[in-house]
């Protein structure tokens, strides 16, 4: 027993940990935990696209049905194709599957808790003593940054870069095993983080990734080792997530971020260098909770703290630094040299290659700040504990102690320089920000000592003083936590989950319509609402849309156009009224009704979703197309614009009007039939996109992109069922590579238990 006693000892404190990372994460989140029904964690994107999606998602399921296709948004759109629905992500089900007001929360929750024991385990193997871990994984779990993608609703982004930790972990760990099974296993988290949906994140992950790469090639050697290593990890995470990362790859290919420029959103939202202040004092441009922002466009986007520790870290790095500490001080200025875009050389050179033209939000790159603050802060707190009593005497104390005076005085200017401008422009309407940064400097200063002086006390105490010892340590996590939750707590909140008012008066005036909708000049927040109401809109709100769609539905926003009849839509729908032009003359929009929320006009030509057509025009350029669409003299009614010649001629059209019944419908599925004497198109006003295939009477038929934008099928005279059926085949293909992949990680999972539990009995 008394030699199990150290091993027993250990795994209770490892538990320990890991109870510490839950608790801290349920009290940072307990405001908005276990909400009542009606409300849900706060966040703009959290409203606006991850609870509508996960609705939708939801009654899908419930039908037995897989969400591939969403026919509420864009006139139709490849759900599956969306990666920041994150369909397949083993933790998304929890939004999925448990009700919304407690299932985003607990999500949030899991990825906290996932990023601080991610971050606690990697600088752990990095040799890292376990105070210094345990403040990285506080630090990085509850950093300004995360809290802001909380208060943002950038809860993919945030699950995604709480497996990076993992990530390296594994890397690690598969390197210095030097085994195929190590290798097929660490590409478990790889997968993870693709799953999890916000790839746009991968491109600073990788960085990353691949740095500590490097630096352990250049520090262990084995190159040809570690390539093959991490290459196989690489290969095996694709292989992991294909059933996801396919139907992306397809929708990336045919979306607006694959066609547009740089110019499209250009330096944006850059970090501006004037925020760097925001690192000592956060909210030095006020919040948005509780304050008025006065700073740079986008708070979330420009919110970075990481707390006072990281930034001593910082220093005493610079006085005793090692090649790991030289890794992430170079990672922080990279990290930041990108943020600043616009404002900086090293962007405008990273834009030329493919990945950054993608990502357009260059602030995020500070991200890299993030992670390797955090963990440069385990890294020094090793390398001062671990070095000789003398060296620490001699070399600590004088160094922390200019630390501490150069950090004060600059404090104390800051805030006399604050006191200063306050009390000269006293009363103007500047002299409550000020009095906030007044606050921050002294909050700041205060930080700036007690944390320097525990710093001190801790590091320089001799080995015999456990007790003062662990009270010092203590008092570090205490000043950790108060440090970022006295900035990030209050970035929690809750908020209603009922659709706006203007889509609730929206769904009582129009019940039951199988038309769409326009949702004119509403606000982007709320495009989405009208999902939750199953109201069809031609409209959205999401990071990814189909370039030949969102080309074709904007080439003419007047709502009386051409281009909305084509879609079936009926209702246009504003906040405010609409100008008289479009309410007077030639085809005037007609009022339905008006609330304080929305003005509802039917438009004068209301074409049904399905419909057959007798007369054809091959127009292979879709500039033409809507072109053609545009001019005056054009009838959709009678004519439609086809990419390719049909399999036999249409028309002529008969004395009586074929007809085009809607038998079934749900998303992702129609059954039509069509009866008419004369050969026709059958449209269907939903986007066309490839993975729909469509049979006539049970026969594969050939579909058509009609109008550039939406789906046709030829149709021969009499009576006839038409079927669309919704069946990727980039889905079918990624679910059995995921398949494969999962079968060889069981396998190798095994093996490895098997052996490790062999060895361990052979020892004893």
């Amino acid at each position: 027993m008394k030699s199990n006693s150290p091993g027993r000892k250990e795994k209770i404190f490892k538990w320990s940990i890991v109870g510490l990372f839950l608790l801290l994460s349920i009290l940072f989140l307990s405001r908005a935990l276990f909400l009542p029904e009606g409300r849900l964690l706060g966040g703009h994107d959290i409203r606006g696209l991850f609870y509508p999606w996960s609705t939708f998602a939801q009654e899908e399921l419930k039908q037995g049905r897989l969400p591939l296709w969403d026919p509420y948004q864009f006139s139709g759109y490849p759900f599956i194709g969306n990666p920041q629905v994150a369909l397949f992500y083993p933790p998304a089900w929890l939004m999925h599957l448990l009700p919304h007001n407690i299932g985003i929360s607990v999500y949030v929750l899991f990825h906290l808790w996932l990023a601080g024991m991610g971050m606690v385990f990697f600088v752990r193997k990095m040799k890292g003593r376990w105070l210094g871990a345990i403040l990285a994984g506080i630090t990085f779990a509850f950093s300004g940054y995360a809290a802001a993608r909380i208060e943002s609703g950038h809860i993919g982004l945030l699950a995604t870069n709480a497996w990076l930790p993992w990530i390296l972990l594994a890397c690690v760990w598969s390197i210095r095993r030097r085994d195929v099974r190590s290798a097929i296993l660490a590409g478990i988290p790889f997968g993870m983080v693709i799953l999890a949906g916000h790839i746009a994140s991968l491109l600073y992950i990788g960085i990353i990734w691949l740095a500590l790469i490097g630096y352990i090639g250049v520090t262990e050697g084995r190159w040809k080792h570690i390539l093959k290593q991490v290459s196989l990890s690489g290969v095996f995470g694709l292989a992991l997530s294909a059933i996801q990362l396919l139907p992306f790859l397809k929708l990336t290919m045919l979306s607006t971020r694959a066609v547009g420029t740089l110019t499209e959103y250009g330096f944006r939202w850059s970090f501006p260098p004037m925020h760097l202040i925001a690192l000592i004092i956060p909210n030095y441009f006020g919040e948005p909770v509780s304050r008025t922002y006065w700073g740079g466009e986008n708070f979330q986007e420009l919110t970075y703290y990481v707390g006072i520790l990281p930034l001593l870290a910082i220093a005493l790095s610079i006085k005793k630094p090692t090649r790991l500490s030289r890794l992430y001080i170079g990672l922080m200025i990279l990290g930041f040299l990108l943020a600043f875009g616009s404002y900086g050389f090293l962007y405008r050179l990273a834009v030329l290659l493919p990945p950054f033209r993608i990502i357009r939000v260059p602030a995020r790159a500070a991200f890299l700040f993030v992670f390797s603050a955090s963990a440069l802060l385990c890294e020094v707190f090793t390398t001062w504990r671990n070095a000789p009593k003398d060296d620490q005497v001699l070399d600590l104390r004088p160094w922390i102690k200019k630390v501490l005076i150069i950090s004060a005085l600059l404090c104390t200017i800051g805030l006399i320089v604050t006191g200063a401008v306050m009390t000269a422009s006293h009363p103007s309407p500047t002299s409550p920000r000020l009095w906030y940064q007044a606050g921050g400097w002294v909050w700041a200063l205060i930080l700036f000592i007690g944390g320097g002086g525990l710093l001190l006390y801790y590091l320089k105490r001799s080995s015999h003083n456990h007790v003062r010892r662990k009270m010092a340590a203590a008092g570090l996590i205490a000043l950790v936590i108060a440090d970022l939750w006295f900035f990030a707590y209050k970035l929690v909140r809750s908020e209603t989950a009922a659709p706006a008012k203007f889509w609730i008066d929206t769904a009582q005036a129009i019940t039951n319509s199988p038309q769409r909708v326009l949702p004119l000049n509403a606000d982007l927040s709320i495009q989405n609402d009208g999902e939750i109401l199953r109201i069809k809109s031609v409209l959205g709100y999401n990071t990814l849309e189909v370039s030949a769609y969102r080309d074709f539905a904007r080439v003419n926003e007047n709502p009386r156009s051409t281009v909305y009849d084509v879609l079936g839509v009926e209702y246009v729908l504003s906040p405010t009224p609409l100008k008289s032009v479009f309410t007077e003359g030639a085809l005037p929009l007609q009022l339905v009704t008006s609330t304080d929320s929305v003005w509802i006009y039917r438009r004068p030509r209301v074409m049904p979703i399905a419909r057959l057509v007798y007369r054809s025009e091959i127009i292979i350029d879709p500039s033409q197309a809507k072109a053609r669409i545009c001019e005056p003299d054009f009838d959709p009614a009678t004519i439609v614009i086809l990419d390719k010649q049909p399999p036999s001629d249409v028309g002529p059209p008969p004395e009586m009007p074929g007809t085009a019944d809607i038998i079934k419908e749900h998303p992702g599925y129609w059954l039509i039939e069509t009866q008419s004497t004369a050969a026709s198109m059958l449209i269907l006003s939903e986007t066309f996109y490839p993975g729909w295939r469509v049979t006539v009477d049970g026969k594969p038929a050939s579909p058509f992109t009609a109008y550039s934008a939406i789906k046709a099928v030829w149709v021969p005279p009499g009576k006839h069922q038409v079927e669309w059926v919704f069946d990727p085949v980039s889905y079918k293909i990624g679910a059995i590579v995921t398949l494969l992949a999962l079968i060889v990680s069981a396998i190798a999972g095994i093996n490895m238990w098997s052996k490790t539990k062999q060895k361990g009995l052979s020892t004893k």
